[in-house]
């Protein structure tokens, strides 16, 4: 009888540990490595020219773009780290934003936005110093 029990605790402990696995593997597959937040710190912002858009900083999840200078705003990210910006970014009218993970060393995500002036559409690629 106890041997049984040995082989019958062995059985369900292997199915416990494939289930658990499993679980874990379409838990990762489902989040797609997706981030939960940008890391915090001073981002620099850069045209596709090279030329200064200005900074941000990232505090958790919240913001601060280019020249404001009131409270920090909250952001967030959904599937496939696309970021939404509560108030917006600084004077950009915003198209998408995605955060990039580790670029060069460096976290990094870009904003797409819209031109206000001449229209069309451009992007900034931000990067912490």
């Amino acid at each position: 009888m106890n041997e049984i029990s040995f082989v019958t605790k062995a059985r369900l402990f292997s199915a416990f540990a494939a289930l658990t696995i499993a679980s874990m593997l379409a838990f990762t597959a489902a989040r797609g490595g997706e981030a939960e937040t940008i890391p915090a710190g001073q981002y620099v912002c850069e045209f596709n020219n090279g030329m200064q858009a200005g900074s941000v900083e990232i505090r958790g999840t919240t913001y601060r773009a280019f020249t404001d200078s009131g409270p920090f705003k909250s952001y967030s990210i959904g599937g496939e780290n696309a970021i939404t910006w509560s108030a917006g970014f600084g004077e950009f009218n915003v198209v998408s934003s995605k955060y990039m993970g580790v670029t060069n060393g460096r976290p990094t995500f870009f904003v797409t936005y819209s031109r206000t002036r001449g229209g069309g559409v451009d992007r900034v690629d931000c990067q912490r110093e």
